[in-house]
Protein backbone atom coordinates (compact mmCIF):
# COMPACT_ATOMS: atom_id res chain seq x y z
CA UNK A 1 0.00 0.00 0.00
CA UNK A 2 1.57 3.27 -1.07
CA UNK A 3 1.16 6.34 1.31
CA UNK A 4 -0.83 9.03 0.70
CA UNK A 5 1.56 11.38 0.34
CA UNK A 6 4.11 9.56 -1.95
CA UNK A 7 0.28 9.44 -4.58
CA UNK A 8 -0.03 13.32 -4.01
CA UNK A 9 3.46 13.78 -5.09
CA UNK A 10 3.38 11.70 -8.05
CA UNK A 11 0.08 13.30 -9.29
CA UNK A 12 1.50 16.45 -8.52
CA UNK A 13 5.03 16.03 -10.61
CA UNK A 14 2.79 13.70 -12.83
CA UNK A 15 0.72 17.27 -13.25
CA UNK A 16 3.37 19.54 -13.78
CA UNK A 17 4.90 17.40 -16.67
CA UNK A 18 1.69 16.58 -17.98
CA UNK A 19 0.86 20.30 -18.18
CA UNK A 20 3.98 20.98 -19.67
CA UNK A 21 3.71 18.45 -22.75
CA UNK A 22 0.61 19.66 -23.19
CA UNK A 23 1.67 23.70 -23.12
CA UNK A 24 4.43 22.35 -25.69
CA UNK A 25 2.00 20.84 -27.93
CA UNK A 26 -0.33 23.55 -27.63
CA UNK A 27 2.77 25.79 -28.53
CA UNK A 28 3.74 23.72 -31.36
CA UNK A 29 0.27 23.49 -32.62
CA UNK A 30 -0.37 27.68 -32.58
CA UNK A 31 3.49 28.09 -34.29
CA UNK A 32 2.09 25.56 -37.09
CA UNK A 33 -1.24 27.60 -37.35
CA UNK A 34 1.16 30.72 -37.76
CA UNK A 35 3.31 29.35 -39.97
CA UNK A 36 0.49 28.09 -42.38
CA UNK A 37 -1.52 31.72 -41.82
CA UNK A 38 1.45 33.35 -42.49
CA UNK A 39 1.98 30.91 -45.96
CA UNK A 40 -1.73 31.65 -47.10
CA UNK A 41 -1.06 35.61 -46.57
CA UNK A 42 2.35 35.43 -48.56
CA UNK A 43 0.33 33.25 -51.02
CA UNK A 44 -2.43 35.97 -51.28
CA UNK A 45 0.09 39.13 -51.35
CA UNK A 46 1.72 37.37 -54.51
CA UNK A 47 -1.80 36.64 -55.97
CA UNK A 48 -2.55 40.12 -55.17
CA UNK A 49 0.72 41.28 -57.05
CA UNK A 50 0.19 39.29 -59.92
CA UNK A 51 -2.93 40.29 -60.84
CA UNK A 52 -1.76 43.85 -60.59
CA UNK A 53 0.95 43.44 -62.49
CA UNK A 54 -1.55 41.56 -65.15
CA UNK A 55 -3.69 44.68 -64.70
CA UNK A 56 -0.84 47.34 -65.46
CA UNK A 57 0.40 45.23 -68.56
CA UNK A 58 -2.98 44.85 -69.92
CA UNK A 59 -3.44 49.03 -69.47
CA UNK A 60 0.08 49.86 -70.28
CA UNK A 61 -0.62 47.76 -73.46
CA UNK A 62 -3.82 49.55 -74.36
CA UNK A 63 -2.25 52.92 -73.60
CA UNK A 64 0.39 51.96 -76.28
CA UNK A 65 -2.48 51.33 -78.57
CA UNK A 66 -4.40 54.91 -77.79
CA UNK A 67 -1.01 56.94 -78.33
CA UNK A 68 -0.41 55.17 -81.35
CA UNK A 69 -3.90 55.87 -82.08
CA UNK A 70 -3.51 59.73 -81.24
CA UNK A 71 -0.22 59.98 -83.29
CA UNK A 72 -1.78 58.24 -86.51
CA UNK A 73 -4.82 60.62 -86.02
CA UNK A 74 -2.14 63.71 -85.76
CA UNK A 75 -0.21 63.11 -88.73
CA UNK A 76 -3.90 62.78 -90.55
CA UNK A 77 -4.35 65.65 -89.03
CA UNK A 78 -1.36 67.34 -90.31
CA UNK A 79 -1.66 66.15 -93.46
CA UNK A 80 -5.60 67.31 -93.88
CA UNK A 81 -4.20 70.80 -93.00
CA UNK A 82 -1.18 70.79 -95.34
CA UNK A 83 -3.54 69.82 -98.18
CA UNK A 84 -6.21 72.57 -97.31
CA UNK A 85 -3.34 75.33 -96.75
CA UNK A 86 -2.26 73.89 -100.34
CA UNK A 87 -5.52 74.47 -101.68
CA UNK A 88 -5.97 77.83 -99.93
CA UNK A 89 -2.36 78.92 -101.86
CA UNK A 90 -4.00 77.87 -104.74
CA UNK A 91 -7.19 79.54 -104.34
CA UNK A 92 -5.66 82.74 -103.21
CA UNK A 93 -3.28 82.61 -106.53
CA UNK A 94 -6.61 82.22 -108.73
CA UNK A 95 -7.92 84.86 -106.83
CA UNK A 96 -4.92 87.38 -107.63
CA UNK A 97 -5.23 86.06 -111.40
CA UNK A 98 -8.76 86.29 -111.68
CA UNK A 99 -8.66 89.78 -109.74
CA UNK A 100 -5.67 90.75 -112.26
CA UNK A 101 -7.74 89.43 -115.41
CA UNK A 102 -10.18 91.51 -114.32
CA UNK A 103 -8.17 94.57 -113.72
CA UNK A 104 -6.65 93.99 -117.41
CA UNK A 105 -10.38 93.82 -118.50
CA UNK A 106 -11.24 96.80 -116.73
CA UNK A 107 -8.75 98.66 -118.79
CA UNK A 108 -9.06 97.12 -121.99
CA UNK A 109 -12.81 98.13 -121.60
CA UNK A 110 -12.25 101.36 -120.85
CA UNK A 111 -9.58 101.60 -124.09
CA UNK A 112 -12.54 99.84 -125.76
CA UNK A 113 -15.25 102.61 -124.67
CA UNK A 114 -12.83 105.46 -125.57
CA UNK A 115 -12.38 104.29 -129.03
CA UNK A 116 -16.29 104.07 -129.08
CA UNK A 117 -16.46 107.66 -128.26
CA UNK A 118 -13.99 108.89 -130.61
CA UNK A 119 -15.50 106.90 -133.25
CA UNK A 120 -18.72 108.29 -132.30
CA UNK A 121 -17.69 111.68 -132.02
CA UNK A 122 -15.61 111.87 -135.41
Amino acid sequence: VTPKWVKRIVRFVGGIFGFRFERARAYEECAEKRERIARNETAARQAQYDILKLENRQLFSSLQAMLAREEELRRELDGEVLERAVKIQKLEKSREAAEKQAQALAVEKDRMMHRLRDIQEG
